[in-house]
This record gives C-alpha cells, sequence and structure tokens, in this order.
C-alpha cells in the first residue's frame, strides 16, 4: 500500500488527490478543505482518513489501522473510535448517518463516499503551504527562565544602581 500517508507510514511516490462531496484531500501536503477552505484536522485523523478514502469502499481492519496509523505504539480501540469520531464531525455527519464513513461492527471502518481521484500537477514553492511559526512560550511571573535576544545570546546584565 504505497500510496497510505500516516504518521509513520512511508509517503506516497505519486501525488494525487481525493476528491468527495466538495472535500479536497491532498495526503502529501497532509490537507484537507471543503470548497477551498482548510478542515482542520490532527494528524492521526488525517492519516485515518486517508488510509480509508485510498481504500474506498472496502473495510479496513481495526488491526490494519492500528499498524497504518500508530506503527510501535499500543493504543486503545477508544483512541481509533475518537479519531474516526474526529473525521465524522469535520466531514458534517450527524450521530446515525453514513454518508462517508461506516462502522462495520467487530471489524473496522469502511468509507462509503463516490471518490474522485485526480492527479496533482507539481507543486510550485508558492502551493506549498506556509511553515507553521513554532508556538510562543507563555509567560509567567513564576517562570525563572531568561528571554535570549534575536541572536540567541542572553541580555546584557543591567546597570548595578551606584551606591
Amino acid at each position: 500500500m504505497q500510496d497510505v500517508l500516516s504518521v509513520g507510514a512511508r509517503l506516497p511516490t505519486e501525488r494525487f488527490l481525493y476528491e468527495f462531496e466538495g472535500f479536497v484531500l491532498d495526503p502529501v501536503r497532509r490537507l484537507l478543505t471543503q470548497q477551498g477552505t482548510v478542515v482542520p484536522l490532527p494528524p492521526k485523523a488525517l492519516a485515518t482518513l486517508a488510509v480509508l478514502v485510498e481504500r474506498r469502499g472496502q473495510v479496513v481492519e481495526k488491526e490494519e489501522l492500528f499498524q497504518l496509523i500508530w506503527p510501535d505504539t499500543f493504543i486503545t480501540e477508544a483512541t481509533l473510535t475518537q479519531n474516526v469520531f474526529r473525521l465524522r464531525k469535520a466531514l458534517g455527519e450527524e450521530a446515525g448517518e453514513h454518508r462517508f464513513i461506516v462502522t462495520v461492527p467487530g471489524r473496522g471502518y469502511c468509507f462509503v463516499a463516490e471518490v474522485r481521484r485526480v492527479e496533482a500537477a507539481q507543486p510550485s514553492s508558492s502551493d506549498e503551504p506556509p511553515a507553521e511559526e513554532p508556538p510562543l512560550p507563555e509567560e509567567s511571573l513564576d517562570d525563572p527562565t531568561i528571554a535570549l535576544d534575536p541572536a540567541g545570546s542572553a541580555p546584557a546584565e543591567p546597570p548595578l544602581p551606584a551606591p
């Protein structure tokens, strides 16, 4: 399964987009959009969606999802269930509605919406998503951390008061 993009799995060698009901999944850029607007999803949920979409119409066993999405990590079934819940919510599914993801009790999940796989144009530098800035640390009065100047050096000591 060379196309699967998941955290810990191989990156796809071919660039495809998956279109379904107003959504576009770009597994290489790790991006889901709905009519041009980015749909925020955690990386593991996005990886789960990529596996399900690429295997549209097939039941993907829970154990296989565990191995693909969480290699070398022990997780409970509740983690997978929560991941699928996030996907359903992001895709706009209501409780009991099965437009996109069907649970196959005791086995796994199946993506059931019509999917159109299209070859993506090679990305130009302007197509790349902007690099995320690291979050700024929260300041605390109890935090004795010394701030560094932009050059990475500690600030000079303030002058001592004259006696």
